[in-house]
């Protein structure tokens, strides 16, 4: 995630939530990276919500996260977010 303005990665103070229907995960920062990843091994179309104090809310369009023979397929996507 990066700010619209400044280019600069974001990653403190932002809650991501992943919502496929009735199943609903808050996404988990990694400890190795500027990324956040969740609902491990589990295809489905999600919808991200982000939020944070110090920027807009954002709710992004369907993500389809699909599956081969034995395992999910990662999706990365950059968002951009607007501060307030």
């Amino acid at each position: 995630m990066k700010d619209i303005d400044t280019d600069a990665i974001i990653t403190e103070g932002v809650t991501i939530e992943a919502i496929d229907g009735p199943h609903q995960e808050t996404l988990v920062l990694s400890e190795s990276s500027n990324s956040f990843y969740g609902a491990g091994e589990r295809a489905g179309t999600y919808t991200l919500t982000i939020t944070s104090l110090d920027y807009q809310t954002y709710v992004s369009d369907p993500i389809e996260v699909s599956r081969d023979e034995c395992h999910v397929i990662t999706e990365t996507i950059e968002i951009l977010l607007q501060s307030n």
